[in-house]
């Protein structure tokens, strides 16, 4: 099935998850121009990280629908870990390194081969955005200023330039951005959630309070979106009441009777 079939067969949806997966595809431009990377570092990256970069082009066109037509198109909530947080970026007009140890000059690693799931690096967080409200317990213990958490990290790519409209919400050691929000796009009471981090949360449930609450408001958010629809679908489709005088001829009598027959109809103009 195409992307475009997938979509069509999943009406109604009220967030999007997009989280780890393969290098995205070079048709979406997301080094912009500026990599060049020669040819034998390619081939020497692709020995290193074989599984990230065989490019999935269904995984790529499905997902950069549902972001373009479903996030950005319409507001769906959002939240991008990994790769999501990458391609959503890109989506907006952002950019990416192509290989973050090559490009960056840093000691610190960004993926740990021998320590997989177990390998953690330092982030600060910035104050006063999203990602600093969910882990309250280490923003208030840092006097609600610029914090550390040790996150997990699976990449070897990651973002160069951000996209209008996202602002930062935590940064490595290196200067890499590790998180960010959409400005224009977070209430989750209202249904307003766009989120990329390029951590997984969900592997570090026992590490911190906080990553449970990463997921708890992109749920409340969710579940705002489809509320606020369905309140507006009820509010634009009226049930009206139409009165049709219809006029019979009785030749008995000759008088003639009028009868109002009432005709229920549903109107679903918007206003």
């Amino acid at each position: 099935m195409t992307s475009n079939g997938i979509m069509m067969s999943c009406p109604g949806i009220d967030g999007v998850l997009v989280v780890e997966g393969n290098d995205l595809g070079a048709e979406y431009k997301p080094y912009g121009s500026e990599v060049s990377m020669p040819s034998d570092k390619k081939d020497e990256l692709l020995n290193k990280h074989p599984g990230d970069m065989d490019i999935d082009n269904a995984k790529d066109a499905l997902e950069m629908e549902l972001i373009r037509k479903e996030v950005i198109g319409k507001g769906v909530p959002y939240l991008g870990l990994c790769r999501g947080s990458q391609m959503l970026n890109v989506a907006m007009g952002g950019t990416l390194y192509f290989d973050v140890a090559t490009e960056v000059q840093t000691s610190v690693k960004h993926i740990d081969y021998d320590n997989y799931d177990g390998y953690r690096h330092k982030i600060d967080v910035v104050p006063e955005t999203p990602l600093a409200g969910w882990f309250e317990e280490q923003y208030e213990a840092a006097g609600r200023k610029t914090f550390e958490l040790q996150v997990n990290s699976y990449h070897h790519q990651g973002i160069r330039t951000l996209a209008d409209n996202l602002e930062p919400m935590c940064f490595c050691q290196d200067g890499l951005v590790e998180g960010y929000y959409d400005t224009t796009q977070h209430d989750p009471a209202q249904g307003k959630y766009r989120v990329g981090l390029q951590w997984h949360p969900e592997r570090m449930l026992s590490d911190y309070a906080g990553c449970a609450r990463v997921y708890q408001h992109f749920v409340e958010a969710a579940a705002s979106h489809r509320r606020l629809i369905l309140e507006r679908e009820k509010k634009v489709t009226r049930m009206k009441i139409v009165g049709q005088a219809v006029v019979h001829v009785n030749p008995a009598n000759k008088h003639h009777h009028v009868r109002r027959d009432l005709t229920l109809r549903t109107d679903s103009r918007h206003e």
